[in-house]
């Protein structure tokens, strides 16, 4: 998938990122996600915000409503604001929470509005700043392709250069 172009005045497009908030120092933290909200973000100077969406304290269909609306305030304010953008999912690392519900609504409105669907899902069980890990590598299927792991205890996802 190809990188939208972000502003003239800055090389990188915007990350937003959804859920949950690793320690972070300047970077723009919202807990609302009004266009304007979301317009505001944008115009820092920052490549990447959080949005604080608590979707895991929800139940799915709520999951799935704060999400899409999300996406669609997002997609609003980028147009908006002349930029385009890059969006993350955040989970925790016990991968609590409502997947693959959450990625499934993030694909299918991205891709209703316009802005392409996600290359694929990566999900690393792991917070590597504590140094917390879960499970063993494990196959979790393919991207582009290729056979891709899931590695809790290195922290990383591993494909093969051959299927």
């Amino acid at each position: 998938m190809s990188l939208p172009l972000h502003a003239q005045t800055r090389p990188v497009p915007e990350a937003a990122v959804l859920e949950g908030l690793p320690p972070v120092r300047d970077v723009p933290v919202l807990t609302s996600w009004t266009v304007d909200d979301l317009r505001w973000a944008l115009r820092q100077d920052s490549a990447v915000f959080f949005v604080l969406t608590n979707t895991r304290s929800l139940s799915p269909e709520g999951a799935a409503t704060r999400n899409r609306e999300v996406v669609r305030a997002l997609h609003a304010a980028s147009a908006a604001e002349g930029t385009g953008y890059v969006l993350a999912g955040r989970g925790d690392s016990t991968l609590r929470g409502h997947f693959p519900l959450e990625t499934d609504v993030l694909a299918a409105d991205l891709t209703e509005l316009g802005a392409g669907a996600p290359d694929g899902v990566v999900l690393v069980p792991a917070y590597i700043e504590t140094r917390r890990a879960h499970g063993r590598p494990r196959e979790t299927g393919r991207l582009s392709g290729r056979r891709c792991w899931v590695s809790g205890c290195a922290s990383r996802v591993r494909c093969p250069a051959s299927g």
